[in-house]
């Protein structure tokens, strides 16, 4: 959402006519000018990226792309946008590299009078499943964090809502945020300490050096933030050893690089908030927008099978950025 701000005062200067200039299809992307597919750069390889045309799906607009979750039991792969609207992709494998992906429905968030999410209420950022690996279909549940308005809501995979999940207190009033975009970016389920959510940007109260990781059961977890300005956590994934993998972002200002990180933390009882002993962190790749990688604001993560993950970005619905859909793995989980 940072992001976001700048490249609008940028669109009022810069928009020339240059509106039709869109990409017309789904085309093969080059996250680096370095490093090819199947290459390994840090502690990921390279396994494709595509960059998704501006398109409608049911006549709901696919853009602003914020998250991602792969349900395993139903094959789909959902993208969730900033404005409540679930995409169902398919992504096209071969010879273990993102060759394709199709588009098959999309379907609006809606509250529980069945109407779409309007104002601050739309505001969609983090996304994790449940029941998506139990070898049952149609029981998926969708937990969808959201910004503006800060909350963590149950959906079905076609929108319904279900229910709310309760926050920890110091989650719980706006108020405690450093700002209106700052609220709940990202959500995961660890196996012991269940739901798991962090903001965009340190509470007010929060140690402004440290990341914070709430459980909604009041742990709390804390470790360094990456060192470069607005560094944010935008998406989390636990793995299966426990560990969390964190896609986060830094980026400032349009005259300065963005860079994308990959960055697994290790959390436990010993490292709690309350001991004063932070996580173990270990940073697994640095994408760096000015040293050859073609980055853009990626915001969504999910595992797609083990070691194996897609990331995508929001384009802001902006004309000077993209879409884009890049698959990976890591390579010391």
């Amino acid at each position: 959402m940072f992001i976001r701000s700048y490249y609008l005062l940028v669109s009022t200067v810069l928009l020339l006519g240059l509106s039709a200039c869109v990409f017309a299809e789904t085309k093969p992307a080059r996250l680096s000018a370095d490093y090819l597919p199947g290459e390994r750069y840090m502690d990921i390889k390279l396994l494709g990226t595509l960059s998704l045309p501006p398109q409608e799906v049911n006549g709901l607009p696919m853009n602003e792309l914020s998250a991602l979750a792969w349900d395993e039991d139903e094959s789909i792969l959902y993208a969730l946008s900033d404005h409540g609207i679930l995409f169902y992709l398919h992504p096209v494998i071969q010879a273990g590299q993102l060759k394709d992906v199709k588009i098959q429905a999309a379907f609006r968030l809606k509250n529980k009078s069945g109407g779409k999410l309007k104002g601050k209420k739309n505001d969609s950022e983090g996304l994790v499943l449940i029941n998506s690996t139990n070898g049952k279909k149609g029981d998926t549940e969708l937990l969808v964090s959201f910004e503006t308005k800060p909350r963590i809501k149950r959906f079905t995979n076609q929108g319904e809502v279900l229910g709310s999940i309760v926050l920890p207190v110091p989650l719980k009033s706006v108020k405690r945020y450093s700002g209106a975009n700052h609220g709940l970016e990202a959500v995961t389920i660890h196996p012991e300490y269940g739901v798991i959510t962090t903001a965009e940007q340190p509470l007010k109260r929060d140690p402004q050096n440290k990341v914070t990781l709430y459980a909604m059961s009041g742990e709390r977890w804390q470790f360094a933030r990456f060192p470069a300005a607005k560094s944010a956590v935008v998406a989390m994934e636990t793995l299966g050893d426990g560990s969390i993998l964190l896609l986060e972002r830094a980026f400032s200002s349009m005259l300065a690089p963005i860079v994308i990180i990959l960055r697994q933390v290790w959390i436990n009882d010993q490292c709690q908030a309350k001991t004063g002993q932070a996580c173990k962190t270990k940073i697994l790749a640095i994408l760096d927008s000015t040293m050859g990688w073609n980055v853009d604001n990626f915001e969504g993560l999910t595992q797609y099978q083990p070691h194996r993950f897609f990331m995508v970005s929001d384009n802001n619905k902006f004309w000077l950025q993209r879409t884009l859909l890049s698959y990976f793995e890591v390579m010391n989980e």
